[in-house]
């Protein structure tokens, strides 16, 4: 299962200037927001090397926008974003979509 990246996972980075993820790691809007405001560059898996089908950057595409459609309607309705809650709503939407989450 693909780890989900909080602003709290990242808040407590210190002097780091660059944050590398796995290409099976999602990061959520609000921590992108975070590391952008506080200088630090998010190297995602996919732009270390040119691995991966078009359609496994395509899934990763579609996940990622789910999670970020996701947060702006928890936003939207004044409802707190956790992880675990995250992480529940997204393997939710995903085998709604018939993706197997193991």
């Amino acid at each position: 299962m693909s780890k989900v990246i909080t602003l709290n996972d990242i808040a407590g980075m210190g002097d780091k200037k660059q944050l590398v993820l796995s290409k099976d790691m999602i990061i959520t809007p609000s921590a992108r927001d975070w590391a952008y405001e506080h200088g630090i560059r998010i190297v995602m898996g996919d732009d270390l090397s040119l691995e991966g089908t078009e359609e496994e950057q395509g899934k990763t595409r579609l996940l990622n926008t789910t999670i970020d459609c996701i947060v702006k309607q928890m936003k939207a309705c004044n409802m707190p974003v956790n992880k675990d809650e995250m992480t529940a709503i997204v393997k939710t939407c995903l085998e709604r979509m018939n993706c197997i989450v193991e």
